[in-house]
């Protein structure tokens, strides 16, 4: 069964709103979203114009990846690097941005591979068949389990954070 938490999900194809309405909200947010950016970047560094456009441009990637395999990427890229990063750059105009990079994998992959997983294993079916592309429906498709595609997931944090320990 489908969540009952989507119905936001289809106010252009009911005629709610049109897609020029949600294109110019978007814009308003976006823009809103660039003043405390401005500021720091004045402040602190100007390396933070660029990774909050980054972030705008992935939700732009992130609903064109749902039908090409790589909306768990893009979400991926937007909480965690580029998350990172941010938050790097608005405290400190020359952090250690590899280090945040490296760090910021597992909690992308925690939340992005396996909370989507965990989001879109109740509606995989009625999502395939709209076109939906992911790889937790592909996992759902052949029939492995959501505890073990999870548990993998864990494990692979689990081993590159043992990788990072490692290297020092």
């Amino acid at each position: 069964a489908e969540k009952d938490y989507t119905g936001g999900q289809s106010v252009i194809a009911l005629g709610i709103v049109t897609s020029r309405e949600v294109m110019f909200n978007a814009l308003g947010w976006y823009t809103l979203s660039l003043i405390p950016i401005i500021y720091l970047a004045i402040n602190v560094s100007w390396v933070l114009v660029p990774l909050a456009i980054a972030g705008m441009l992935v939700t732009f990637w992130y609903a064109w990846g749902k039908f090409n395999w790589t909306h768990e990427t893009a979400l991926a890229v937007g909480v965690g690097p580029i998350a990172v990063l941010i938050g790097m750059f608005s405290v400190n105009p020359n952090p250690p941005w590899l280090i945040g990079l490296l760090v910021s994998v597992p909690t992308a992959i925690i939340l992005c591979y396996l909370g989507l997983a965990f989001d879109e294993w109740p509606d995989a079916e009625q999502n395939l068949k709209k076109g939906v592309k992911s790889l937790a429906y592909k996992v759902w498709e052949y029939g492995i389990s959501l505890e073990w595609y999870v548990m993998s997931w864990f494990l692979f944090v689990l081993l590159y954070q043992v990788f990072l320990i490692s290297l020092g």
